[in-house]
């Protein structure tokens, strides 16, 4: 009930969207979700697209953004990168050189 509240006092809805299956399903819910507050309650609610997170230059985030596009969905050309922790990244290769002794 809360993201319907969200949406009805809402202008603009941008959605965060990972590449992957279950954020895809998410998506499709949600779509339906906007589609039904903008029948209901907010004429003026405008979906201004995806901005896809956790990007990586690879054949599954390229296709998913693809096949989004192929289904009329608007997406930011802007894309948040996948990074990784810099200490994460220096722990694990102490833990290397430490079991190499």
């Amino acid at each position: 009930m809360s993201i319907i509240n969200a949406l009805v006092m809402s202008d603009d809805v941008i959605v965060p969207i990972f590449m992957d299956q279950y954020s895809l399903d998410g998506l499709n819910l949600l779509l339906e979700q906007v589609g039904q507050v903008q029948e209901d309650f907010n004429q003026d609610l405008n979906f201004s697209g995806c901005l896809v997170t956790q990007y990586q230059n690879n054949d599954i985030s390229n296709e998913g953004i693809k096949k989004l596009r192929s289904r009329g969905i608007p997406m930011f050309e802007q894309k948040i990168r996948r990074t990784e922790k810099r200490g994460a990244r220096a722990r694990s290769s102490k833990r290397q050189s430490c079991n190499m002794r």
